[in-house]
């Protein structure tokens, strides 16, 4: 096991790393945009432009195309060499066909994405939209050579993906935009999609052939289980969209003050803690493949506990010295005092569902890497239903506040519905006996390192000052997680640092 958790921390460092450098280039991109066009009428339509294909994209291919795809590629190499071809001659006719018909519906798709967009605007956006939609087959073809890539265990090149993409689109910006003349954008948008999976695909061939005939239809079980992940990630999706149109009633500046709150979060979830849920999918097929169920259940103990204590002590540190990191990343220019104090009280709450948002990209890898996604699906619509409930009432009642807790608590509900899921029907028993002890231990001994530097330096600390405090805290509460020596697992840090001793 110290073996198969050495590749999986350095897959998972890949991944982070490669996540990491697409999210700053990503934020060139911003200021290099900024730089040529302002903030005017351009800029708003260079910024639709180049978001329109993400609408799609996080509606319909999400990590939905690796849940449904990568335990059919662990089948056997004739069988994955098949769905590969199929599924990606697929990609591009259904993908295809939907940037012929956003093209044609492009004014429409304008006035419902952009309603307040002057008439002259509005048509620049549609124009220019249409364009960069014909960038979503590329996007479905690198999200199917993604989920190959991951089957073999190949992590580095898909988790540069964004960057290679944002290097194009950067690129095109620097060289060829101006405010009069956006039509490059288009072409840039389309090349760098292409250069991604042009460079995945170039990874992947040639594909196995193995034995056998290519007999791997892309049927309708793979639909059934793509369109079931694709429900239960968009559960998720709507929660975030529910809780910015119910904030919308509470005034200016309420609906970006939750999203500022869960960009927060979404911060170590892309960087760490959801990584996880990334490599350990493909192992999980492979395992399930295999039959090894006693190894799975000792896979998904480890990883839940790698989750937990990764996610605590990102939680206590950005939640206690929220104030000060809000200050340093979102208090300046235009933004008041009592804004940034209100977006700060917003992420610290939003920050307590990190741990559970954690285990549920985990959770859900291994149910769907054991191909149950139809559970997932009716346990979250069913939580999603209270969850509105729940949002109307708490803001209401509270307000803003109401409607961030609302949001934490169906994150974890959703966690225990997952664990439930697995204990009755997957006989896959995570949160009793030893193991729940050490995950307590891991809880208490990570508030122990946290408190010192709590009690050092105070939550109203400058900004600078208590951003260094969250992070050394964080490092602090990591590392005494990792000290104890634990029942389930081998050794606390030694289980990363050498094999475990006969």
């Amino acid at each position: 096991m110290f073996a198969v958790w050495r590749g999986l921390l350095r897959a998972g460092a890949i991944v982070s790393g490669g996540i990491l450098l697409g999210r700053v280039l990503g934020f060139v991109r911003e200021v290099v945009l900024a730089h040529k066009l302002g903030a005017g009428p351009a800029a708003d339509v260079a910024v639709y432009a180049l978001t329109l294909p993400d609408v799609f994209t996080n509606l319909l291919v999400s990590g939905a195309v690796s849940a449904a795809l990568i335990p059919e590629f662990k089948a056997g190499p004739a069988t994955a060499r098949a769905l590969f071809i199929r599924a990606t001659g697929l990609s591009f006719l259904a993908f295809g066909a939907l940037a012929a018909l956003g093209a044609f519906a492009a004014e429409a798709l304008a006035r419902v994405l952009a309603p307040g967009f002057p008439s002259e605007t509005a048509a620049g956006a549609a124009a220019l939209g249409s364009r960069t939609l014909a960038s979503l087959p590329l996007t479905a073809a690198a999200a199917i050579s993604t989920a190959y890539l991951h089957s073999r265990d190949r992590f580095a090149l898909p988790a540069l993906g964004t960057l290679i993409f944002n290097a194009g689109v950067v690129a095109t910006l620097a060289g060829w935009i101006g405010p009069d003349r956006l039509g490059p954008l288009g072409w840039g948008v389309l090349i760098a999609a292409g250069a991604r999976w042009c460079a995945q695909l170039a990874q992947a061939l040639p594909l196995p052939r193995g034995e056998g005939a290519l007999e791997a239809p892309v049927g309708g079980s793979v639909f059934r289980r793509y369109a079931e992940a694709l429900a239960s990630f968009g559960a998720l999706v709507l929660v975030n969209i529910v809780a910015r149109a119910m904030a919308s009633w509470h005034g200016v500046g309420a609906v970006a003050a939750i999203n500022y709150a869960q960009k927060i979060v979404e911060l170590p979830m892309g960087l760490a803690v959801g990584v996880l849920g990334v490599v350990l999918l493909p192992r999980f097929a492979e395992l399930h493949a295999r039959g090894a169920d006693a190894e799975t259940s000792t896979l998904a103990r480890q990883g839940v506990w790698l989750v937990w204590v990764l996610a605590l002590p990102a939680t206590f540190g950005l939640a206690w010295y929220a104030d000060p990191v809000i200050d340093l990343l979102f208090g300046h220019g235009r933004m008041s005092p009592d804004a940034a104090d209100r977006i700060g009280r917003l992420s610290a709450l939003s920050l307590l569902g990190l741990p559970a948002q954690g285990l549920c990209v985990l959770l859900f890898a291994l149910l769907s890497a054991r191909k149950d996604t139809a559970r997932p699906l009716r346990a979250g619509f069913a939580l999603f239903a209270l969850y509105a409930a729940a949002a109307w009432l708490g803001q209401k009642r509270l307000g803003l506040e109401g409607l961030v807790i609302a949001g934490v608590a169906f994150q974890w509900a959703l966690a225990v519905a997952y664990v439930v899921i697995l204990k009755r029907w997957h006989a896959i028993d995570l949160l009793t006996g030893p193991f729940a002890r050490d995950l307590g231990v891991a809880a208490l001994v990570a508030v122990a390192g946290f408190v010192p530097v709590a009690l050092a330096v105070s939550r109203a600390a400058s900004p600078k000052l208590g951003v260094a405090a969250a992070l050394v805290g964080g490092a602090l509460a990591f590392a005494a997680a990792l000290a104890p020596r634990y029942r389930e697992l081998p050794d606390g840090l030694r289980t990363f640092t050498r094999a475990r001793p006969a």
